[in-house]
């Protein structure tokens, strides 16, 4: 019998139930943890909603003024001065190629973190936090087709999620 199992004051089977519960508990928070990697950003664009990965998102904020950047990519909307960094911003209507709509009090920049670097995506509001589970989750080309910007779709009861590709975002 291992020494540990011996040297349990109330003997070798409570040892054993209490190595369980320490298991099924770290079981638990393993789970748990698991979990946050399956959370998401919803948010809505052209009518769509779409989802990014929580652990990507830096932040969420309102709309600021926003200075042009000549000569850049249609798509960049310009730059931020967000706490003391320059932030550029991407219009994911443009660079989806999605038509665009009027913005409006909803409208929000969320910063994603890409690497070292922050960048800023316009959305046209942000609906919730939300999780998902695997099963709910259908990367299968047919639903995807050839759209290197959406990575797989949630379904959620009556609701599609578009989960966004983000490294094809951002390239």
């Amino acid at each position: 019998m291992p020494k540990s199992l011996q040297q349990h004051p109330k003997g070798p089977l409570n040892s054993l139930l209490q190595s369980g519960k320490m298991l099924a508990n770290l079981t638990r928070k393993v789970k748990l943890m698991s979990n946050t990697s399956n959370q998401l950003v919803i948010f809505r664009l052209a009518d769509q909603k779409y989802a990014l990965p929580v652990d990507r998102t830096n932040e969420i904020i309102r709309m600021v003024d926003i200075t042009p950047v000549p000569r850049s990519d249609a798509y960049v909307e310009g730059i931020i001065n967000l706490r003391g960094k320059v932030v550029p911003v991407l219009n994911l209507h443009r660079k989806m190629g999605l038509p665009e709509g009027e913005r409006s009090r909803d409208s929000r920049i969320v910063v994603i973190e890409n690497g070292e670097e922050r960048i800023g995506m316009i959305v046209d509001g942000v609906d919730e936090v939300s999780t998902y589970e695997e099963d709910e989750l259908d990367m299968s080309d047919t639903a995807i087709g050839d759209n290197s910007f959406i990575k797989g779709i949630i379904k959620r009861d009556k609701n599609l999620w578009l989960l966004l590709d983000l490294n094809s975002i951002v390239k």
